[in-house]
Parts: C-alpha cells; sequence; structure tokens
C-alpha cells in the first residue's frame, strides 16, 4: 500500500516539472517574456513572490483556494 503512495507522489512531482518546462517553452516562443510566481507556505504563514502584479493576484487566490481546500478536509476527516 506504501508504495502506491510513493508511485502517486513521484508521478505528481514528474508531472509539475513537466508542466512547468511546456509552460516555459510556450511563454518563451509566444512573447519573448516570460512571468512566474511561487507560494511557500511556512505552516499557516503564506510567502508569496511573483514577477508582476497579475502573477501575485492568482497566486494569492489559489493559495487562499487551496489553505480552505486542506481545512475542509481536516474538518471532513473528523
Amino acid at each position: 500500500m506504501e508504495s502506491i503512495g510513493i508511485l502517486l507522489i513521484i508521478l505528481g512531482i514528474t508531472l509539475v516539472i513537466i508542466a512547468a518546462i511546456i509552460f516555459f517553452i510556450i511563454g518563451v516562443r509566444a512573447s519573448g517574456q516570460v512571468k512566474g510566481g511561487g507560494v511557500i507556505l511556512i505552516g499557516p504563514i503564506p510567502i508569496i513572490i511573483g514577477s508582476d502584479k497579475e502573477v501575485i493576484k492568482w497566486a494569492i487566490l489559489l493559495t487562499i483556494a487551496s489553505m480552505l481546500f486542506i481545512l475542509a478536509m481536516c474538518i471532513l476527516a473528523r
């Protein structure tokens, strides 16, 4: 059973890396400019970085959505 979990983690990481590479290539070819950002969660405190306001806005929205999802899963798991 543990091997399925490890396999899913490896598959997820691989998909994220492939998607990042594809989006990077598409961004460079389309406009020659790449926008990016990210979120680092240290406990419940998010640190949000981005190259412009639009990326930061989306990072904030996705962080809020993911935190609400995690909270809902914790409540439902009781």
